[in-house]
């Protein structure tokens, strides 16, 4: 098979760099064709980079980074008939930890030859904020309907950890700099409210507010920590955790419970699922967003799925759940009724 291989250089803290020797390897041992590429600059190579693996006829693209370099990719092949394996040697490794690989990248390149192609459902979101006539006259040529995440986006508390993480801390803290900085952030964080505007898998129309929301496509959340307990990246349908409490005791408690693997127990949230969500600031215009742990923009904004949208290579097991879980009837539950933010 002839690989076509991006390389992120500075996921992980900069891990990424030194294996591009045993990632050739890898697959060199399995009798593949590969060729290499590092990423510098993400808005210009991936586009160039793209273009050579349609014209190099290539078979497979491989994403050797984190879930950021796997989104930047996503962003420009959508609709290209262009087939993934990922190779996680990013921070959280979210996509991976979902597909039962975690950070184990030699797994990841074995499942060519030992894993199953999957379609994947891919979230969509757009901006909603006034442009100006030249902005508008940008988008219709470019044809622009938004961006794209593959795991979750992140409204409020989350992205604002994001914003205020230090990138010097990442190659010796690691997972500690998001800890880090979401302890800074719960402190002085103002917690802004907004209100979702949510067409439910029902087709009907539920209006909700918070402070932090998290509409994922995946179920784990910043690594091993299952928050979306009924998410599923194939079932077409987005899964909401919306958050009823603020506060920096609040936020500690919601992050002991993810921590501990007892999230479902945490009463203050409301998880839900959706087609479509629009959500608007209350009174302010900076409330961020946040797309597979990448700051992104700011309210108000748009989301919504792109079903069976992208091809990626998983383990068997993985591939015979989801086929097993297509066939089973799909529960839903409301964890809070109670539409009042609490404050605490």
């Amino acid at each position: 098979m002839k690989i076509f291989v991006l390389l992120n250089p500075l996921a992980g803290g900069g891990r990424a760099k030194g294996q591009k020797l045993l990632i050739k390897k890898l697959f060199y041992q399995k009798g593949h064709d590969v060729e290499l590429k590092e990423i510098s600059n993400f808005e210009k190579d991936i586009p160039k980079f793209i273009t050579e693996y349609k014209q190099g006829g290539f078979e497979v693209l491989a994403v050797a980074g984190g879930d950021g370099t796997v989104r930047g990719v996503i962003n420009e092949i959508i609709g290209k008939d262009i087939n993934l394996v990922v190779l996680p040697l990013g921070t959280a490794n979210v996509f991976s930890t979902e597909m039962g690989i975690g950070s184990n990248f030699r797994n990841a390149a074995a499942l060519l030859d030992n894993g199953v192609l999957r379609k994947f459902d891919i979230g969509k979101v757009k901006s909603l904020k006034e442009k100006s006539d030249t902005e508008k006259t940008i988008d219709s040529v470019k044809g622009n309907i938004g961006e794209n995440f593959l795991l979750m986006a992140g409204i409020g508390f989350d992205a604002e950890v994001i914003k205020n993480i230090v990138e010097e801390w990442k190659p010796k803290l690691k997972e500690w700099t998001y800890i880090l900085s979401g302890f800074f952030t719960a402190l002085k964080y103002k917690y802004p409210i907004f209100d979702l505007e949510i067409e439910d898998e029902n087709g009907t129309t539920v209006t909700e507010t918070s402070y932090f929301t998290v509409i994922s496509n995946s179920s784990y959340y910043g690594g091993p920590y299952p928050l979306a307990f009924d998410a599923k990246m194939y079932d077409g349908l987005l899964d909401l955790v919306i958050f009823k409490e603020k506060g920096f005791i609040n936020v500690m408690k919601a992050a002991w419970a993810l921590k501990k693997g007892k999230f479902s127990e945490y009463p203050g949230v409301r998880f839900m699922r959706a087609k479509r969500i629009k959500v608007t600031p209350q009174n302010i215009n900076f409330v961020s967003v946040q797309l597979d742990g990448d700051l992104w923009d700011n309210l108000p904004a748009e989301f919504w799925l792109e079903p069976s949208a992208v091809g990626i290579y998983i383990p068997k097991k993985k591939a015979d759940e989801m086929d097993r879980s297509d066939k089973e009837p799909e529960e839903v539950d409301d964890v809070v009724e109670d539409e009042e933010i609490v404050e605490e």
